[in-house]
């Protein structure tokens, strides 16, 4: 009988050096060799934070159950496959939250993972097989198939499960990468890479579902998230730096500890109350067709997905405050933009109880991801001196249709020094950057755009794309300068200074954007038109000159030059 070993066989790509060298490792070597490899080097960024939350999931149950030292907590009980008999005690639970914390802290300092993830992993190394006959991994077995009653299955071709494709059967994919005949092909590495990442990143396009299914299909949980994640020096530092310990006290259970009846129910109850169990859930029920002769294919069964709303045990996104039918404020994970820069959403990421906006006279407040909350916590405590905080932004985007399928990733960086995340007072560095996020948008979406529309009425152009060229142009113009900035900025700088040579720099950038508008005018730019609405005469020269001394009078500097 076929069998690929994930504990042994080499399926995670891994960068191991400076150059950005890569091999694939085994699941027991990247924990041994963590501190030595430089950052996971999947198909797709997607796929490493499918991946990265899957290894997750594995430090989550380990060290929610062992100290740093690899010793058995007091506080809990474990059977001879390391599973917890009994919940910790009531009684006991600060003292068992403040231990998880100091294994964080003992593993931290210490040069490598213990070998006690390896013991873990051995006890259940038969739920480590992508092709076991009873437990195949991330799938239940045709045994359990057929005690599940099911018998409609969807028929996935591997061009589909490959997100560096997404191709279905009804919609070819131009200018692929991929030759037609190595479209549904993936080797046992690729394949267990991509079915993890298939779990998160699904889509609805299949339509066999689970037996007497009446919700909605999952279209995978990470489908829609606003990812985020912190990165470290070497994995290991990255692994520890998104490996939220002390959060609660409930009992790990990642998917391959459970039972098929359990593993079913939890999956239908929408609410996992553990990490282990959310990083692992399921939005589909997979078995791998491994036919000989045949082309692969995945067999298919849709799930429910987890209930979104105020699901705040999930960390690892952005969230968006919105009014309920019942009118109160609910949070629902908030989603990357494709058009934006990931620092345009720096209230979202750092700023908690920021008023985003009131809508039928109650306030709507930002909401801190739960990983940043994490991080402020390990520098304030001193448990990490990391100068820079790197912060990852990771997504995919979606077709607005039935299908949902991905059509585009998202992946962006911000670095900020760490110890400006902690200013987070009225007049600290937190509030006075997104002050100045603020004003950007501002400026761009308002003042030029404004500017942009003028023109475009003087020169009677009805679409606006013009007016999206410029506010597209602008921001591109701001993004590295803007970046540079808060990368460069420290606690001790004089904010006020610091401020004022960013705007002048900001104006500069956002004038030269103006100017490119200006220069470009012809004979009829500057006799302009009349505005019955108004009764008055728009030109390029009254606008130019009004769009200038607004520019002056919102950044607060003085002069800058007008045309007569």
């Amino acid at each position: 009988m076929k069998s690929y070993d994930l504990l042994n066989e080499k399926w995670i790509s891994v960068i191991y050096d400076e150059r950005g060298s890569e091999k694939n490792v085994s699941l027991l070597e990247v924990f041994e060799n963590a501190h030595l490899y430089k950052d996971l080097a999947g198909d797709t960024p997607a796929q490493n934070f499918a991946i990265l939350r899957f290894l997750l999931s594995i430090l989550q149950t380990v060290y929610s159950r062992f100290d740093a030292g690899g010793k058995s907590y007091e506080y809990v009980e474990l059977d001879k496959k390391f599973i917890p008999v009994v919940g910790v005690d009531e009684d006991d639970e600060d003292d068992y939250l403040f231990e998880l914390e100091q294994t964080w802290v003992g593993l931290w300092e210490s040069e490598k993972f213990t070998d006690i993830i390896g013991e873990y992993l051995k006890k259940w190394s038969d739920r480590f097989d992508l092709f076991g006959e009873e437990y195949p991994f991330y799938q239940i077995s045709e045994k359990d198939m057929e005690k599940l009653k099911i018998t409609k299955k969807g028929e996935l071709n591997f061009r589909l499960v490959n997100r560096i494709l997404s191709e279905s059967n009804n919609k070819i994919e131009l200018f692929s990468s991929i030759t037609e005949e190595n479209k549904d092909y993936l080797s046992d590495a690729s394949l267990t890479r991509w079915i993890i990442t298939f779990q998160g990143f699904t889509g609805t396009g299949d339509k066999a579902k689970f037996p007497n299914m009446k919700e909605s299909a999952s279209k995978g949980w990470l489908m829609g998230l606003g990812g985020l994640y912190l990165q470290g020096e070497n994995l290991k530092q990255t692994l520890l730096l998104n490996l939220i310990l002390s959060n609660n006290s409930e009992i790990q259970t990642p998917i391959w500890e459970k039972e098929l009846e359990e593993k079913i129910e939890d999956l239908f109850n929408k609410t996992p109350d553990n990490l282990a169990e959310l990083y692992t859930s399921w939005s589909r029920l997979l078995l791998v067709n491994d036919i000989k002769d045949k082309k692969r294919t995945l067999f298919a069964v849709q799930l429910p997905g987890i209930e979104s709303t105020n699901f705040f045990l999930e960390p690892m996104t952005m969230w968006r405050g919105m009014l309920s039918k019942g009118g109160e404020v609910e949070y629902v994970p908030r989603m990357h933009n494709n058009d934006e820069a990931f620092w345009r959403n720096f209230g979202v990421l750092c700023v908690s109880g920021k008023k985003v906006f009131v809508k039928k006279g109650v306030e709507i407040e930002s909401r801190r991801p739960g990983i940043m909350q994490w991080y402020n916590k390990l520098v304030e405590n001193s448990y990490i001196k990391n100068d820079i905080a790197e912060i990852v932004a990771v997504g995919m985007s979606y077709n607005k249709d039935a299908s949902t399928m991905p059509n585009g990733e998202i992946y962006d960086v911000l670095n900020i020094y760490n110890e400006i995340l902690l200013d987070s007072s009225e007049i600290g560095w937190v509030k006075r950057i997104d002050d100045e996020v603020d004003l950007v948008k501002r400026v761009i979406d308002f003042e030029l755009k404004v500017f942009a529309k003028e023109i475009a009425n003087v020169r009677n152009i009805k679409s606006d794309r013009l007016v999206e060229l410029v506010t597209t142009e602008a921001y591109f113009s701001v993004d590295v300068p803007f970046r540079e900035w808060i990368l460069n900025i420290r606690e001790n700088d004089e904010k006020e200074e610091k401020i004022k040579v960013w705007r002048k720099e900001l104006k500069n950038i956002i004038i030269e954007q103006a100017d490119k508008l200006f220069y470009s005018a012809g004979k009829k730019d500057v006799m302009g038109k009349f505005n019955e609405d108004e009764k008055r005469t728009s030109n390029i020269i009254t606008a130019y000159n009004y769009f200038v001394g607004s520019i002056n009078k919102i950044l607060k500097i003085e002069g800058g030059r007008k045309y007569e």
